[in-house]
C-alpha cells in the first residue's frame, strides 16, 4: 500500500519512474511491513515463512504461460 501510494503521488507509469526511486520505495515498504509484523508479535521464523510463501506465489505466477485477456 505504501509503495502504491508513493508511486501514485508521482502520477507516472511505473516504467517512467527511475529504478533507484522504485528500489527505495520497495525498501521502505519492506521495512514498514517488517516493523508492523514484529509489533504484532510475529517472530523472525514466522516472517521468513511468510516471505517464503510470497516468493512461492510469485514463482507460480511467473511459471504460468502468459494468457491473453
Amino acid at each position: 500500500m505504501m509503495l502504491q501510494t508513493a508511486l501514485d503521488a508521482n502520477k507516472q507509469p511505473i516504467s517512467e519512474i527511475p529504478v533507484a526511486e522504485q528500489k527505495r520505495a520497495v525498501r521502505i515498504l519492506a521495512k514498514s511491513i517488517y516493523r508492523e509484523l514484529r509489533s504484532q508479535g510475529y517472530d523472525e521464523k514466522q516472517i521468513v515463512s511468510l516471505a517464503t510463501e510470497l516468493l512461492g506465489e510469485v514463482a507460480k505466477k511467473m511459471a504460468r504461460p502468459a494468457t491473453h485477456s
